[in-house]
């Protein structure tokens, strides 16, 4: 794959791919979380969510949707947990973790700078103070779960053997597993009983991930 690497503004680095892709531009943006407190990884999974279903302070949800599906491709948010390769090729270390953020989109040539301001309006203008929407998606998330524990419970007894190998593991089970089940709940009750805290930290996450000198 063709590789070319530049440095842009704020530091971020930028790995540039030219393949023939139709006339069609893919980019990823990647946040390290390294900085995250482990205390806050598990609000990743509501985070991640809310920046793509509570809207903008300029968009509600429904026509921030609209436009994405009118102007782009699409884009996403999830993360990606990876045990890094060590030095030549070797398996790294149990401890040793790449944990990103990752904005996904894709759009025609032309469209490629509403893509980016719409990624831009996602990464830095969520709508967080979103009460209502924050209850909403944990109880369809504790739901999702309890159904899922049935069907799929040799999954969740892997993850949650899993987490006392590597760190890795872990994360997979605080942000997915049956340990995060137990932070859904918690995160409800925080949500409906004491909402200015449970605001508070999701602003200070995305304070600290926009703190760092850029994406990667």
């Amino acid at each position: 794959v063709p590789t070319e690497i530049d440095t842009i503004a704020g530091g971020a680095t930028m790995l540039s791919h030219a393949l023939p892709s139709a006339g069609v531009v893919y980019t990823n943006v990647l946040f390290d979380l390294k900085n995250l407190p482990p205390s806050e990884v598990s609000l990743l999974p509501l985070f991640t969510r809310l920046m793509l279903e509570a809207g903008t302070s300029k968009l509600d949800a429904t026509t921030l949707q609209r436009r994405i599906g009118a102007r782009t491709g699409g884009i996403s948010v999830s993360t990606s947990v990876e045990q890094p390769v060590g030095p030549g090729g070797a398996v790294s270390g149990p401890y040793d973790v790449a944990h990103h953020l990752v904005i996904s989109g894709k759009a025609t040539n032309e469209k490629l700078p509403e893509l980016v301001e719409l990624m831009q309006d996602v990464i830095s203008d969520t709508k967080l103070d979103s009460q209502d929407k924050v209850l909403e998606l944990l109880r369809e998330t504790k739901s999702r779960m309890e159904s899922s524990f049935i069907s799929a419970g040799n999954r969740y007894a892997g993850s949650r053997l899993a987490s006392r190998n590597t760190l890795e593991g872990y994360i997979n089970e605080i942000t997915g597993g049956v340990s995060y089940y137990s932070t859904v709940k918690a995160l409800l009750k925080d949500a409906a009983d004491d909402w200015p805290s449970l605001l508070a930290r999701l602003e200070k996450l995305r304070t600290t991930l926009l703190a760092r000198a850029g994406p990667a």
